[in-house]
C-alpha cells in the first residue's frame, strides 16, 4: 500500500478489541475515521467477526 501511495498514513492494531477500542475513541471524539478498514478474520482477542458485530453498533 506505501508502495503503491495507495493512503498517506496506517493505523495498526494487534487485535479486534484493541481495533474496536481506538476507533470507537476516534467516533467519540468525532474525529475522521479511515476511508478503509482491512480485518483479518482469525485475530485475537476478537476476531474480525466480533469487531464487526460490535462496531455496527456504535451511533
Amino acid at each position: 500500500m506505501e508502495i503503491a501511495n495507495f493512503c498517506e498514513s496506517f493505523m495498526i492494531f494487534r487485535n479486534g478489541k484493541e481495533a474496536f477500542d481506538k476507533l470507537k475513541a476516534i467516533i467519540i471524539a468525532d474525529a475522521k475515521l479511515p476511508d478503509l478498514i482491512l480485518l483479518n478474520l482469525n485475530m485475537p482477542i476478537w476476531d474480525g467477526w466480533q469487531f464487526l458485530d460490535e462496531f455496527i453498533k456504535i451511533p
